[in-house]
C-alpha cells in the first residue's frame, strides 16, 4: 500500500511540474490575445519562475523523505496535488472562456474561482512542503 501511495504521489508531482512548465506558453497566448506589452508578460513570467522553484523544492523534499513518510502524509500529499491540478484546470478553463463573451452564472462563478485557483496553484506546493517537513517532526521528538 505504501509503495502504491508513493508512486501515486510521484506521478501527481510530475504531472503538476509539467503543468507548471507548460503554463507560461498559455500565458503568452493570453497576453498576445489581450494585446499586452512584452514587458508585462516578461514580469509575470519571471514571477512564475518562483512557482517552478517551489515545485522543484517540493519534489526534492519528497524524493529525500518519500520512504519515511507516513500513510497519512502520503494521502495528504496526494489530495494537495489533486487540488493543485484542479486549480490549473480552472485557470485554463477561465483562459478559454475569457476569449468569448459569456454572460451568466457560469462566467460569474469562474470570475470568482479564478483568483482562488491562482492562490491554490501558488499555495498548494508550499502546503506540500509543510506536510513533508511536519511528518518528520513527531519522529524527531520521540528519540
Amino acid at each position: 500500500m505504501q509503495k502504491k501511495l508513493i508512486e501515486d504521489v510521484d506521478k501527481k508531482m510530475q504531472f503538476t511540474a509539467g503543468l507548471a512548465l507548460f503554463f507560461p506558453v498559455l500565458l503568452e497566448s493570453l497576453f498576445k490575445f489581450a494585446k499586452a506589452n512584452d514587458s508585462e508578460y516578461n514580469k509575470v513570467l519571471l514571477q512564475w519562475s518562483f512557482i517552478i522553484f517551489i515545485l522543484i523544492l517540493t519534489y526534492l523534499f519528497f524524493e529525500f523523505r518519500k520512504e519515511k513518510l507516513s500513510t497519512k502524509s502520503l494521502k495528504a500529499l496526494g489530495w494537495t496535488l489533486m487540488f493543485n491540478i484542479s486549480c490549473y484546470a480552472l485557470v485554463i478553463l477561465f483562459f478559454g472562456i475569457s476569449t468569448k463573451e459569456y454572460v451568466g452564472t457560469f462566467s460569474q462563478i469562474l470570475v470568482f474561482l479564478y483568483p482562488v485557483s491562482l492562490y491554490g496553484i501558488m499555495g498548494s506546493p508550499i502546503l506540500a512542503i509543510f506536510i513533508i517537513l511536519f511528518d518528520c517532526l513527531p519522529k524527531a521528538f520521540k528519540k
